[in-house]
């Protein structure tokens, strides 16, 4: 049997808008099941030495996130101590010392009992910020309540504490050479191979000791230790005091540029008083680790 012509196409309209009106509704419920707000997550890159097995609290909270978040945790760890695509890595993103982004930023802004506080999350543990602190950042990235907040937020957050450590000159004679070490509190922190201004270079040492033992002897802030261009080379200071200048001759000794040398010796610096200022750790693991004493090294006294 055949309909008549205008029979035929209201049957297809029909049919047509059916169809369109199935799509249509598929597509609109499709979309407002992708409008539902996707839950925040918590980005973490944290460039750590873990080569040297000093920082083991500190990657264990790290991991431990992953199980405190599941599923929220975005989590890399860059040993910048292995000496291979790690330290590139650490070198490629600026930084000279243990940094921990999170949520692209190494300074953070949450909210803590009601009271907005502001951290960088630079150097060891303990200086600039506490384990504590970490903990409520991340808090804040998987709530979506984390901000960034600026340097001189953080540095105002953070006032002069009191350091207590062991600054003393190691001399070290191996094939026929004689270099010398500063260290804090036995981590070595300026390696000086050769003589300048007259100085040997134990007599240089000497003089980077004293300087970094007067300024410790009053309280000390993490922002007061920089490197400086100055005439020679670069200087590693202490609240604007020079403790040692990297030469040209230094970096050759060194197999690197004064620019880089000068980098070691203030990541050095900042490591062992970074250490040094660290509260007691309760349970007696944190800062427990020595680095093993040179055997042909001969020390001095601490000031």
């Amino acid at each position: 049997m055949r309909y008549p012509l205008a029979c035929r196409k209201l049957t297809l309209l029909l049919v047509v808008g059916l169809i369109a009106a199935f799509v249509c509704g598929c597509t609109e419920r499709a979309v407002v099941e992708s409008d539902q707000p996707a839950r925040p997550t918590a980005r973490i890159i944290a460039y750590i030495n873990v080569s040297s097995g000093c920082q083991e609290p500190t990657i264990e909270l790290l991991e431990g996130f992953r199980k405190q978040y599941p599923g929220r945790i975005q989590l890399g760890i860059v040993d910048f101590g292995d000496e291979g695509t790690g330290t590139q890595e650490w070198k490629e993103a600026g930084y000279d010392c243990l940094t921990i982004e999170v949520n692209n930023s190494d300074i953070a802004r949450f909210m803590v009992d009601g009271q907005e506080k502001v951290v960088a999350f630079r150097q060891p543990v303990g200086f600039w910020w506490t384990h504590e602190d970490l903990k409520a950042a991340v808090a804040a990235a998987v709530s979506g309540t984390l901000q960034t907040g600026t340097e001189e937020e953080a540095f105002a957050g953070r006032p002069p504490r009191e350091v207590k450590a062991d600054v003393v000159v190691e001399e070290v004679k191996r094939e026929g050479k004689i270099y010398a070490r500063v260290l804090i509190d036995e981590r070595p922190a300026i390696r000086i191979q050769v003589a300048a201004d007259g100085q040997s270079p134990v007599q240089r040492a000497e003089t980077a000791a004293e300087v970094l033992r007067a300024w410790i002897s009053v309280p000390v802030a993490p922002n007061q230790i920089d490197r400086h261009k100055v005439e020679g080379g670069w200087a590693v200071r202490v609240d604007e005091k020079v403790v040692a200048i990297a030469t040209e001759a230094d970096a050759k000794a060194a197999k690197s540029s004064s620019s880089q040398l000068a980098k070691k010796w203030l990541v050095g610096v900042r490591r062992g008083i970074a250490i040094a200022a660290r509260p007691p750790d309760p349970q007696g693991a944190a800062g427990k680790t020595k680095p093993a004493k040179d055997p042909s090294a001969t020390r001095g006294a601490p000031g």
